[in-house]
């Protein structure tokens, strides 16, 4: 286990009512659906389905509930109808309708959303749950900063909700539920991140941008985002509005003079502490170390430090963290990660490692690596034992000539192992490759059958795996992860490195190795469980580091 007490069960709560002054009955209002999405049942999806099927990505139904007016009987019958949950509470005193939906679902950890807002940011959402592992038995309030206005949300803990103020509770207190936080710095921690999972110059234009809907020149300008970004993705998020502006600024005129409702609040003071993360670009390095690198960033972050994530060095930075695998930084004051460059120590830079490798490989049966704290929630996920047949092929960025040859190889195989499904991860684009081209023709009539994944969120990531009986791939964090969820796992090469690290983790772990994919494949046993002990806490070292540098600074 990860030393973390807890396993967190946050409960998303979408604020909405009809009774919108500027724009009745806003809420029922529809945005169309590409396509692709015709499952459903709808034409289009009005905001409160948006909402709840962007929720339902990265959270079981059972976690996410309208909090309505108790005498909103329309509304009541159209979540009802749509098989929503919700809950009834106060029509004027919003934050008692908080309070007592909290007590009812037993909501220690609350995500509080509005039904206007029908584009959140789920990666900032994954990102701000990450948080919440580090704020356990605090009084917090945390969001992500830097999003368009109407695609961020914010979280806070049951005990600071219920937190009276020192000076009693006011007027404004019972619409703005989680006012009385953030007005109060020095009895709650109260934290707003930059996101670390969007590049500074696009931040720079969110300011510009409105995804919420107080009028209906806002739901007009939402329609036509909504269907260009979902070309680029499906579930779009922050990102892919920003780079839409990026092309297309004037899109965005069409509602920038609606009035938004703002408070003065009392500004958290951010920490002169600069630190750079460096990670390798994904085009060379692949998304490995962007993906750990912006869990670091938030791990950081929560722990008050000032962090800026980019692929290229910062002189002006206080301190460093590197993660470019063998290749050295410039700056002075760098810690590295995974490094082993055997000029390290001369330069008298530090390595930490955040996975295990031949050249730190101690013997011991206790494995230390890192990972996002967002797997603690899907520990025990599969106790139905649903889907318990199911193998997991995490194939990365490997081209369409090698996916074709390793199914050919592993399908024959995998039904006498007794398999019966196969979820297939890839990174290739769909835009490149239909999901039908996946499957090699020799296999189209096959009885096993296959499941194309792309671009997914982390937790669906972990959901699929936390319920596959099995984990295949090549060396990386997710044969790590899938070993601390207790899969049974196998490993394979695809260059001479990762042929090392397949023969190194047969070695330390008593997995099989299955050869290098081009040359060696051969799959003479089944995925096996690990007998090792796996500690997620290899972030600890690096808050360490820092602190001691910043002694010396």
């Amino acid at each position: 286990m990860s030393g973390i007490p807890l396993t967190l069960k946050p409960f998303a709560f979408i604020q909405a009512r009809l009774g919108s002054t500027r724009f009745p009955e806003k809420i029922l209002q529809t945005i169309p659906v590409p396509k692709s999405l015709g499952f459903l049942g709808f034409d289009e999806l009005n905001l409160l389905d948006h909402i709840h099927l962007r929720l339902n990505q990265i959270f079981p139904s059972e976690q996410i509930i309208f909090l309505i007016p108790e005498k909103d009987e329309k509304l009541k019958e159209i979540l009802i109808d749509r098989g929503y949950l919700f809950f009834l509470g106060s029509e004027d005193d919003v934050h008692s309708r908080f309070v007592s939906a909290a007590n009812h679902f037993k909501a220690e950890h609350i995500i509080r959303l509005t039904g206007d807002n029908p584009f959140i940011d789920l990666i900032s959402i994954e990102l701000l749950i990450e948080s919440m592992f580090y704020h356990i038995g605090k009084d917090y309030c945390i969001a992500m900063s830097g999003l368009p206005l109407g695609m961020g949300v914010e979280c806070f803990s049951k005990s600071a909700l219920e937190s009276e103020p020192k000076n009693g509770w006011q007027n404004h207190h019972k619409e703005h539920v989680s006012l009385h936080i953030k007005e109060d710095l020095e009895r709650f921690t109260v934290r707003r991140f930059d996101p670390p999972h969007l590049r500074e110059d696009l931040v720079s234009h969110s300011h510009k941008i409105r995804m919420t809907i107080d009028e209906e020149r806002d739901l007009l300008l939402l329609r036509e985002v909504a269907l260009l970004c979902a070309k680029e993705r499906l579930f779009f998020g922050a990102e892919e509005v920003l780079n839409l502006f990026v092309e297309n600024s004037s899109l965005f005129q069409k509602n920038q003079d609606v009035v938004q409702v703002k408070f003065d609040l009392p500004k958290e003071e951010k920490s002169k502490q600069t630190i750079s993360i460096v990670y390798g670009e994904t085009k060379t390095f692949g998304t490995g170390h962007f993906e750990r690198m912006k869990s670091i960033n938030m791990f950081l972050q929560s722990n008050g430090f000032q962090v800026s994530l980019s692929n290229v060095e910062k002189q002006n930075s206080l301190l460093q963290i590197w993660d470019k695998r063998d290749l050295l930084p410039n700056h002075p004051r760098s810690l590295c990660l995974d490094n082993k460059n055997a000029i390290l120590e001369n330069l008298k830079i530090q390595n930490i490692d955040l996975l295990p490798h031949p050249s730190n490989s101690s013997g011991e049966s206790v494995i230390h690596f890192y990972t996002s704290p967002l797997i603690e929630n899907f520990l025990n996920l599969n106790q139905d034992g649903k889907r318990e047949h199911d193998v997991l092929l995490y194939l990365g960025n490997l081209e369409l000539v090698s996916v074709h040859l390793f199914l050919e190889k592993c399908y024959p195989r995998f039904l006498d192992w007794g398999f019966s499904k196969v979820h297939l991860i890839t990174n290739l684009e769909d835009k490149d490759f239909s999901d039908s081209v996946f499957l090699p023709e020799s296999l189209a009539n096959h009885s096993l059958k296959i499941q194309i994944h792309r671009r997914l969120f982390r937790s669906q990531f972990l959901n699929i795996l936390s319920k596959s009986k099995a984990f295949v791939s090549y060396f990386g964090i997710g044969l790590l992860e899938a070993m601390y969820l207790g899969k049974e796992t196998a490993v394979f090469g695809i260059s001479p490195v990762h042929n090392e690290l397949g023969e190194f983790a047969n070695q330390v772990f008593k997995i099989p190795y299955w050869g290098n994919l081009t040359h060696s494949l051969s799959l003479i046993e089944p995925p096996g469980k690990t007998e090792c002990i796996l500690k997620r806490d290899a972030e600890k070292p690096i808050l360490q580091w820092i602190e001691k540098e910043w002694v010396n600074l």
